[in-house]
């Protein structure tokens, strides 16, 4: 989720909130983001229903929107004539997509906040995003001819235009991409804490902000994935592959927050043999899992039925489940459940607790 919507929610870990502060000491001139948000905490306790972290997120994160849009509206007025748009430094930006999850911001703010150059006249690309919620997968054809497929809660963003030297696609979520081979346009993924890079081919990409490692199943083609942390090392795919790439937070002795980087490369043997494949299935609107532990599972529950999953009893989280939903309804998922692992579950509107 998005750094400054976590914070504005109260919501944001310890290591969030140093990497938000690094971020703005590194560009102090953003220090006015927090000053918005400040003003807005202060009125907010009584606007925001505290459900879930998603809930808490997607209501923090339309204040925040509405502050943004009336204070661009204010400089726009103040500014007539002058055909003034002011912009995040998109470097600054692209720093903040990888720490902590990606800062979405929506099309019609990208090129309406700040600058220091208050008569730069800023190219007028138009940024889109296609914003997909819980238990709707959807399809978009891009700019370019590529087809690319969201997965549930999931979100990308994307330049519109088709003379940029390269196609770049901002994710955070799950996507599923068939890109339009130009080997004079390369086409790169962002999503998290790595790039994959591809000319013309067939992927999937796993990369939830609430998830600690990204996966990148290829399909057709070849892709090159670089690791931001490691950006001299670059990681080849070749069709049937899958590569994780997890991230873990510590503290250092200096109080600043590290990272440790560990990746895994396996085949992918379910696309030879022509069975389902847990990476695709979704896809076909369905949910696939094998020897996932109970705690995965409930992140992709969550997404395909739009609920929040609460364990009351730590011990379930850990437990290793196979299986394939389709059509069933979320009670008829828990029983499936069920009847390999001995658990209880109430439901209250759309909370599910877990007990053994």
């Amino acid at each position: 989720m998005e750094l400054l919507a976590r914070k504005m929610g109260n919501i944001a870990s310890e290591r969030e909130m140093q990497e938000l502060q690094d971020l703005l000491n590194e560009f102090p001139e953003h220090q006015r983001l927090i000053e918005i948000i400040e003003s807005i905490e202060t009125n907010k306790s009584s606007k925001l229903s505290y459900r879930n972290e998603a809930t808490v997120v997607d209501e923090s994160w339309e204040l925040l929107q509405n502050q943004l849009e009336k204070e661009a509206e204010k400089k726009v007025n103040s500014k007539k004539g002058t055909g003034l748009i002011k912009v995040i430094n998109q470097n600054w930006m692209s720093r903040v997509a990888f720490v902590g999850g990606i800062l979405i911001i929506s099309a019609g703010l990208w090129f309406t906040l700040y600058t220091t150059d208050h008569n730069k006249q800023l190219p007028t690309d138009t940024v889109q995003q296609l914003q997909v919620p819980y238990g709707e997968p959807d399809k978009k054809i891009l700019p370019d001819g590529s087809e690319v497929w969201v997965n549930a809660g999931s979100n990308i963003r994307y330049v519109d235009n088709t003379q940029a030297n390269t196609r770049e696609i901002y994710l955070e979520g799950e996507a599923f991409f068939k890109v339009k081979h130009d080997a004079q346009h390369p086409f790169i993924v962002h999503a998290g804490t790595i790039s994959i890079t591809a000319l013309g081919t067939e992927f999937n990409v796993e990369a939830y902000t609430n998830d600690n490692t990204i996966k990148t199943t290829l399909i057709k083609g070849k892709v090159q994935i670089t690791m931001v942390e490691k950006p001299d090392q670059k990681i080849i795919l070749s069709p049937n592959e899958k590569l994780s790439v997890t991230t873990k937070g510590s503290t250092g002795t200096d109080n600043k927050a590290e990272k440790e980087i560990s990746y895994k490369l396996e085949p992918i043997d379910n696309l030879i043999s022509g069975s389902i494949v847990p990476e695709l299935a979704w896809m076909d609107d369905k949910l696939s899992f094998q020897n996932e532990y109970f705690l995965d599972l409930s992140k992709k529950m969550e997404r395909r039925y739009n609920i929040h999953i609460v364990f009351r009893d730590s011990t379930l989280k850990t437990e290793s489940l196979t299986g394939t939903f389709e059509n069933e309804s979320v009670q008829k998922a828990l029983r499936l459940l069920q009847m390999t692992t001995p658990f209880r579950y109430r439901m209250e509107r759309d909370s599910v607790f877990l007990y053994r």
